[in-house]
Parts: structure tokens; sequence; C-alpha cells
């Protein structure tokens, strides 16, 4: 381990709180790593390579500390005295150290004991930097993260290859965009600690800081003494779909914003559809995913859904069904909604519905006259041309009053292959029964008559 990496991680977490006016005191908990010592030396050795940087200053420790491992235990008197020799004071308890300093450094070798210390660091409102592992188990790990949300406490924890020349080279770009890449290192296992490894995270945070954080999967193979741990980014969906689609040859260009959020994909050239992946209560889920893939994998999206209609003699309306082209990627050739389209990532649903009328039939409507009738909840799956298609979505349902004649109309053939006006009843009887082919909801369709029926009240 180099020094000057060492050192440059535990900078970030100082740095990060903005503390830098004058002298910062700096408490340790655990002297059984042989980074207590190292860490003490970076701050306190003013003959040192970081002798310039004075404010920073290790004043207390408490040097416990793995009781149960004896590789650890065991060098916690020899540690101690090492950092006697740089002024360090050595108190009896975590409270004791809290009282004395504004900054803690949790070097505790023994993962197990991290959730406990740590507690009591973020309670008492103290930035703190973890070394490695960040605790024993995972549900610990989520823990820690979730007290330092909950107290408003910088917590920070990292290993020193991230901030490697060649690591920060390649994250910066010097080589081109990084679409993949493989990670290896040390994995010391303790048997004490289920799911962390002591240096597992050397090789995982190589990775990170050249992938950035959008990681959505993670599946481990483990056999006596390997660890194969696979990440999925959401770009990488996209990569594994074509290549399971056998796509012989392809050129695939990805970029994400700076929270690592896809914003863009373009496949030889073109660009791809993408959606926001919701909650169930409408709300973004933050993740960013390509169309084919969402289908694949039944993420809900958003969608927005237009009825046509005009009054008729009959039952009081007809509405307008279109048929889709036989090219679609679900349900060709079979009769839809007049209009409807999916709601394109970082887009407004009224704007999408606007240019879907454009786009599929050439309809230029106004924001007013699309009369807003609720969302619809829709999901099936079924398979398409040997592949299964797997539809969620939340759909913004709007019905348009304005005059329309089908010969004015301008189709877009990859959408739509012919419309026609049928009686709303006629239409209800024939999804129902089954008698016509179509991929509309009952449960939608009604909404339509219900609101149909409210406006005819009206007249």
């Amino acid at each position: 381990m180099k020094t000057k990496s060492l050192f440059l991680t535990l900078l970030a977490l100082v740095v990060a709180t903005g503390l830098t006016a004058k002298v910062k005191k700096i408490g340790m908990i655990g002297l059984d790593t042989s980074h207590s010592i190292a860490f003490v030396k970076s701050f306190n050795d003013k003959s040192g390579p970081h002798a310039g940087l004075g404010e920073y200053r290790v004043v207390a420790a408490y040097p416990h500390g793995s009781y149960t491992i004896p590789s650890s235990y065991e060098r916690i008197p020899a540690y101690t005295d090492s950092v006697k020799k740089y002024g360090v004071e050595i108190v009896g308890s975590i409270d004791d150290l809290l009282k004395q300093v504004d900054y803690v450094l949790l070097e505790t070798n023994d993962g197990n004991m991290h959730l406990e210390q740590a507690a009591q660091v973020m309670k008492a409102g103290k930035p703190m930097f973890i070394d490695k592992p960040i605790a024993g188990h995972l549900n610990e790990a989520i823990a820690i993260f979730e007290l330092s949300k909950k107290y408003n406490v910088p917590l920070f924890s990292s290993s020193s290859l991230r901030y490697t020349a060649a690591t920060q080279e390649i994250h910066n770009g010097k080589y081109g965009e990084v679409i993949g890449a493989d990670s290896y290192g040390p994995d010391n296992s303790e048997p004490s600690h289920g799911d962390f490894t002591w240096y597992g995270i050397h090789a995982v945070e190589a990775l990170y800081a050249v992938m950035g954080t959008g990681c959505k999967e993670v599946s481990c193979a483990s056999v006596p003494g390997t660890e194969v741990a696979t990440g999925i980014w959401e770009g990488d969906r996209i990569f594994l779909r074509l290549l399971a689609d056998e796509e012989p040859f392809f050129s695939l260009k990805l970029v994400y914003d700076g929270h690592d959020t896809l914003v863009s994909a373009v496949l030889n050239g073109e660009p791809m559809e993408l959606f926001d992946i919701l909650n169930p209560d409408g709300s973004k889920t933050g993740i960013v995913r390509e169309r084919v893939v969402a289908h694949r994998e039944g993420s809900l999206h958003a969608t927005v859904h237009m009825w046509i209609v005009r009054p008729n003699e009959k039952s009081g309306y007809d509405v307008l069904l279109q048929k889709r082209s036989q090219t679609k990627d679900s349900n060709p050739g079979s009769y839809d909604i007049s209009s409807a389209g999916h709601v394109d990532a970082g887009d407004e649903i009224l704007e999408s519905a606007i240019r879907e009328l454009k786009e599929e039939l050439g309809i230029e409507a106004k924001p007013e006259e699309l009369h807003y009738i609720g969302v619809h909840y829709g999901a099936f799956e079924a398979e398409f041309y040997g592949k299964m298609f797997r539809d969620r979505e939340l759909s913004s349902v709007y019905v348009y009053t304005e005059p329309v004649e089908i010969e004015n109309l301008k189709l877009q053939k990859e959408e739509v292959e012919a419309v026609r006006w049928m009686d709303y009843e006629e239409c209800r009887q024939k999804v129902h029964d089954g008698t016509m082919p179509n991929c509309i909801y009952e449960d939608e369709f009604r909404m339509v008559g219900e609101y149909l029926d409210r406006v005819s009240v009206g007249r």
C-alpha cells in the first residue's frame, strides 16, 4: 500500500466536511491494524511527506480493537506504544475519545464491531472514516449508512486504489470511454466475517473508480480461495441483450450523467428509446432503462393513451381505433387505442401525448384539447417472435373530442397500419367477447365510457 494513496483516502473525508480553518483534532478507534500506525504518521510526523498538512492531527486513540481475532488483538500493545511516540493520548473509552476530537478514524480490524462503534460516533455528530471491511455482514453495513442519514453525519470508506495514478487516468478518460472492466485483487477471508473480506474492497474499489456507481445487480460465485463477483451496470443490460439477440456486429455508445444515470444510448448511429423506471406510486426510481430491456424484464414505466371520440346516434359515441403495424414488437395487427406511446426518459406526460398524436396520426393537438381522465395500470406478458415481452405500465389516459376526418390523417406506417371508427358499445362488446383481435384493457375502456357518460349528462 502506498502511503500517498492511503493519505488521500483520509484527506477526502476531512476536506469534504469543510472544516479546514484551524487545527482539527482526529480521534482513532482501534489500534489492531497496521493502518493505525500509517495514519498517525501521515498526520503527526512533521518531518514526513505530509508535513504541510499540520492543521489535522491525531490527538487521541481508543485501542480496542478486536477481542476475538488473535492476529489483531496481539498487535495492540506494540501499536499502542508506537502511536504514543507521536503524541497520541490513549483513552479508556469511545465516549472519552469523542469529547476530545472533531473527526474519527474507525480502524478496528474486526468488522463485526463496526456497527456498534460507528453508532456511538454518529450519535456524537463526528464525521468518520471507516476502514475495511465496512462491517462483518451486509445487514450491518446497510444499518451503518442508514444511521449516517439519520444523524446527518458524513461517513466515508474507501480503498486507496481509487487514488492511484493509473486508476485516475482511466477514470478521467485517458484511454477512452469505459464500457466494461475486469478487476482482481487479494481476498483474504476471516471466518467470523460472513459477508465481507478484509481485502476484497481493493478490487471492488478499482472497478467502481473506472465504472462509476451505477451498478444495478451483483451475483457471486465462490470456490475455496476465490470469489468471482459480477456486477451489471444499466448499460450492460443493453449490451447483454444484443448478445442474447445474436446481433453479429454492432456499435453501442452509452452516455451517463454525473450521477451514473443513463442519459443516451446509440446503437449503430441510431438513438435508442430510454424510459424512466417508476415506483408503484408513479414516482421515478432514478433508474433509466432501454425500451427492449424494460419489456424483457417487466420494468414499470410511463405511457400516454389518447382516445379519439365523436358523437353518434347509436350508443352516443364512436371511438377511433388504430390497427397496429405488422412489424410492432408486441400485438402486431391488433386493434388498439386511437394513439398511444411511451414517455421517454426526462419528458413530461402531456408533451408526450401531444407528440404521439402528431407522429402517429398527424394530429396537431393543443394542450387544452386533451381531457385527462385518470391513470391506468396495465400489465401482461406474452411471447412474440420467440422472445418474452413483459409489459408493466402506468398510463395517463386522455380523451380527444375535436373533429377528426380519417381521410385527412397521416399515418405513421411503422406504427399504424390503418384506422377505423367503431361504436363505443359495439367495441366494448367485441373486446369483452374476444371477437376482434385487440390489445385494449377492458377496465381502461370502461374509464373512457364513464367519462363519456358524464360528459353526455352535462351537455
